[in-house]
């Protein structure tokens, strides 16, 4: 029997805490990036709770989805309880194509519970809708690999390159199984 995915993320929604993430390299990393980049626009890709949104906070216009209901009402809570301006909206990515265009586009820790069948789906979505991809998350450099019944191993500079971004930075920590950084661009755009 399979796990059926967006039950399991509902479920996990209640579960999901107000951590401070601060202190993770994954969020000094992006931060670092926001800060410098200053984007007119973003969209965040598998928000979950919001846990990223204070630092958008300077990003005139910032979006998130989820395809997990439950995530998203505590992502409106989250926005609620500290004065935080994202337009929320439900959307599976490897389904839809979010409506509306933004200079960057962020996944953190999302795209690793998009099953192999889905990710090339989820990939072409998202490279429709940025200029940029800032992309974090556990990573491998073949073909995917299954780490439990949600979570896989992709490879997403190969990924994100067929389908016609370049990346622009690359950095792998030397976690195990490897966490990596990637800043894809549109070749056309560079």
């Amino acid at each position: 029997m399979s796990l059926n995915l967006l039950e399991y993320w509902d479920k996990r929604a209640t579960y999901y805490t107000d951590i401070k993430y601060e202190e993770k390299t994954s969020y000094s990393l992006l931060k670092s990036y926001i800060d410098q980049a200053k984007p007119k626009s973003l969209i965040e890709i598998g928000c979950a709770t919001g846990i990223l949104f204070p630092l958008y906070k300077n990003v005139p216009e910032a979006a998130a989805c989820d395809w997990s209901s439950q995530m998203l009402e505590r992502a409106r809570l989250r926005c609620e309880r500290c004065g935080l301006k994202v337009k929320l909206f439900k959307l599976d990515i490897a389904n839809q194509v979010p409506e509306g265009c933004w200079q960057l586009s962020v996944a953190r820790f999302c795209l690793m519970h998009i099953p192999p069948e889905r990710i090339k789906n989820a990939v072409n979505n998202i490279i429709q809708v940025c200029d940029e991809a800032f992309i974090y998350e556990y990573w491998e450099p073949s073909p995917s690999i299954s780490l439990s019944a949600h979570n896989w191993l992709h490879d997403y500079r190969s990924l994100f390159e067929e389908a016609g971004f370049t990346a622009l930075k690359f950095h792998v920590m030397p976690d195990k199984p490897p966490q990596a950084l990637f800043l894809f661009t549109a070749r056309d755009r560079k």
